[in-house]
């Protein structure tokens, strides 16, 4: 992309420096003992000179170094600048070699790996963008939902090791029309990141809402920050790091399974312990491909109700705290728990986010609160890779369990 002539105008200027190093006062008497030597030695007499390449255009071209600075600042090499400004200079340079080659009539396919390395997240999806404006095809291999969730779902395929093969599977078999269910457009549209970062997980549990996708993500983040390993017994693996949690829509437990089963297997359904847990676990088992496990509360709970038993772990401060975060009365924790599972009403607290991350940020405060929903994750990790008969909080229901089908109860 440089311009021969001023390769070879630098090469020329290279060779014959206006101050070249051999005529330095402090190298005079060397430079002169060498030339001396060569005259005695050779009849062609050759002079020694100093060159900073060797002076063809192949050595200026691999001396040159890119800089960048900023305002006033010294021009530094690209490399001292950090693998960001690098990775950006590399991906700019091919797309300008794009462009030309698309400005000639030619055609230019642009793949990409792992783009998200290096660069901030605000910038890749520009990226991708200028990418997809100028190739007429991008192929693009990522770990960041972020960076996956820019395309169509049509055109995301997932790359699935199974035994003895790779499974490639598109993410949407086909675009969505007007037929199309509320829980299908939600997963494919509005919440793509997240269905693409469960995805990437080891288990996927697929639970009955939003709510519940929500609260094991607080739960989880509180679990892994630096500030609260120290004195909780962390499992390893933890929750976050084997487990995914999808933000199933309106309850559409089946639906959701049945669109991610087309795409991979290691999905857990996570249902109520109620009359409409048992329906939707009738109507998992019923599907053509059902999930070889379902997991479902105990007798009447919902997520709420082990949202309780976390609290209910710490002291009477958690209770004062609560009252003093949550613009809400309740008397106690059993309280609290009946208002978040309120879902119509101007004092409703289902959905509230807000309110849920007052409520992980209280047990984040209270050791043993913290030591409960450890636990609690925990439970829900072993169950969905096979290790819950050594887990006490797990328990299997032989009365709704099947051959083919295993239905186990939570039960902290």
């Amino acid at each position: 992309g440089i311009p021969a002539q001023s390769v070879l105008n630098e090469r020329d200027r290279l060779r014959d420096p206006i101050e070249p190093l051999e005529s330095d006062e402090r190298l005079l008497t060397f430079v002169g003992q060498i030339n001396s030597q060569l005259e005695q030695l050779l009849p062609a007499a050759p002079r020694f000179a100093l060159r900073i390449t060797a002076t063809d255009s192949e050595s200026v071209l691999r001396a040159l170094v890119p800089h960048y600075h900023q305002g006033t600042g010294v021009p530094l090499p690209v490399g001292r600048h950090g693998m960001g400004l690098l990775s950006l200079q590399t991906f700019i340079l091919l797309l300008e070699l794009g462009r030309e080659r698309r400005r000639q009539g030619k055609p230019f396919l642009f793949a990409m790996e792992e783009p998200e390395l290096h660069i901030p997240p605000g910038v890749q999806r520009r990226l991708l963008a200028e990418a997809t404006s100028i190739s007429e095809q991008t192929i693009c291999t990522s770990h960041s939902p972020r960076v996956g969730a820019y395309y169509p779902a049509v055109s995301v395929q997932i790359l699935d090791r199974r035994p003895g093969e790779i499974a490639c599977t598109p993410l949407l078999a086909k675009p969505l029309d007007t037929t199309a269910s509320s829980a299908a457009r939600k997963l494919s549209l509005d919440d793509r990141p997240r269905f693409i970062e469960a995805l990437m997980s080891h288990r996927i549990v697929v639970p009955e809402g939003r709510s519940e996708y929500e609260w094991f993500r607080l739960l989880a983040d509180m679990l892994e920050t630096a500030d609260v390993i120290s004195d909780v017994d962390l499992p390893v693996p933890s929750f976050g790091t084997v487990v995914g949690v999808v933000p199933t829509h309106n309850s559409a437990v089946a639906e959701t399974f049945a669109i991610l089963r087309r795409v991979r297997d290691g999905l857990v359904p996570l249902v109520d312990g109620d009359k409409a847990g048992d329906d939707k676990i009738i109507e998992l088992r019923g599907l053509q491909r059902h999930p070889r496990v379902i997991l479902q509360w105990r007798d009447t709970w919902t997520i709420e109700d082990a949202i309780g038993w976390i609290l209910e772990g710490g002291d009477i401060a958690v209770l004062t705290e609560l009252k003093s975060r949550i613009d809400r009365e309740f008397a106690d924790i059993p309280a609290l728990v009946e208002l978040f599972k309120v879902k119509t009403g101007a004092g409703r607290l289902k959905t509230d986010y807000l309110a849920y991350e007052e409520v992980v940020s209280v047990v984040r405060d209270q050791p043993a609160c913290r030591q409960r929903a450890a636990t609690l994750l925990d439970s829900i990790r072993k169950a969905c890779v096979g290790l819950h008969e050594e887990c006490e909080q797990v328990a299997p229901d032989d009365v709704k369990s099947s051959d083919e089908c295993t239905v186990l109860r939570v039960a902290p």
